[in-house]
């Protein structure tokens, strides 16, 4: 069997006896609260794995990824947890793991989740933390949350949406993932100081002047719904990224207020970088666009929209949208 997707309240675990044990699930959606009674369902076959819409308690999912050793691909939405506290210590390995989304998941579901796995070949994370809009009863500190214990090199796309932690936090983010490639950013309310790590800048301790900046690998970065005026702070990033030979390839700008694109703020950067574009959010334009498997990808570092946008799309869906394609 390849793909079973059960959205429990329908489903009963009495319908679990029209599939035999024989049958190895390679991708499974889970939607709504489920039981340990449903655990025969994670297994060594298991690859692809979401699970949507329930406060579990922490050991019922832990016990559900330790089932399933081979997973490459796991997306936990609208999530949060109980009994964190008595699954502290616990390391659950998964070693094939490529790609792992967080969906609307409330800061302590991650923290925990953060804090147990290993996965030394992820490299695709999306986080998408709750916004305090929506209704729920754990809002734990972002600027508290840790994004694994030990730095991870293999991940190349970072995805954060509504991440709205202090500068510290994302400095945090950039030292614990050094090799990305692709990062967006959306909804998290960024200042100049927040990207100022990623700019080059002249170790104060170097007597041969030795640069430093955060994330040298880095080529594609996508901000989307920022207000704030970090635009000249774009700049700086870029330049200095373009001067020191670590240059950017593409910026995108997306779901942001009205701009002329012969602004003094998007002249220059069009002379760096080889993609350069700027769009405000069009309500006729099908934002989630086209997939083989008619799901929303998971992450967008660049190009498409990621899943877990639909608040954003939602909040400015009323603003009219050219979109300025400099190339």
């Amino acid at each position: 069997l390849e793909l079973l997707d059960l959205e429990l309240g329908v489903w009963t675990w009495e319908g679990m006896k029209a599939f035999p044990s024989s049958y190895d699930i390679k991708t499974l959606h889970i939607h709504g609260p489920w039981t340990k009674d449903y655990l025969p369902l994670f297994s060594l076959s298991l690859k692809s794995l979401v699970i949507a819409d329930d406060r579990a308690p922490f050991s019922k999912i832990f016990d559900a990824l330790q089932a399933a050793p081979h997973l490459t691909s796991l997306t936990l939405s609208d999530m949060s947890f109980t009994g964190i506290g008595e699954g502290k210590g616990s390391v659950l390995n998964l070693d094939h793991l490529e790609s792992l989304s967080l969906i609307r998941v409330v800061g302590s579901a991650a923290d925990a989740l953060f804090s147990c796995i290993v996965a030394p070949n992820l490299t695709t994370l999306a986080l998408q933390l709750v916004s305090i809009l929506h209704l729920i009863d754990d809002l734990a500190d972002i600027n508290q949350l840790q994004l694994f214990p030990v730095p991870q090199p293999s991940v190349r796309h970072l995805d954060l949406t509504t991440c709205d932690g202090g500068p510290p936090f994302f400095e945090s983010i950039f030292r614990t993932f050094p090799c990305i490639t692709h990062l967006r950013i959306a909804s998290s309310n960024l200042s100049d100081k927040h990207l100022l790590p990623l700019a080059v800048r002249i170790s104060l301790g170097g007597r041969d002047g030795i640069h430093e900046e955060a994330c040298s690998d880095l080529k594609h970065l996508t901000i989307d719904n920022e207000f704030n005026g970090i635009m000249e702070w774009i700049k700086i990033v870029a330049f200095s990224r373009h001067n020191s030979g670590i240059p950017l390839e593409s910026v995108t700008f997306r779901g942001i207020p009205a701009v002329d694109p012969a602004s003094g703020s998007f002249l220059r950067l069009e002379d760096i970088i080889s993609k350069l574009e700027i769009a405000e959010f069009d309500q006729e334009v099908d934002v989630y666009g086209e997939s083989d498997d008619g799901c929303v990808s998971e992450t967008s570092s660049e190009g498409d929209w990621a899943s877990g946008d639909e608040e954003i799309v939602t909040a400015y869906r009323k603003v009219g949208g050219a979109v300025y394609d400099f190339q």
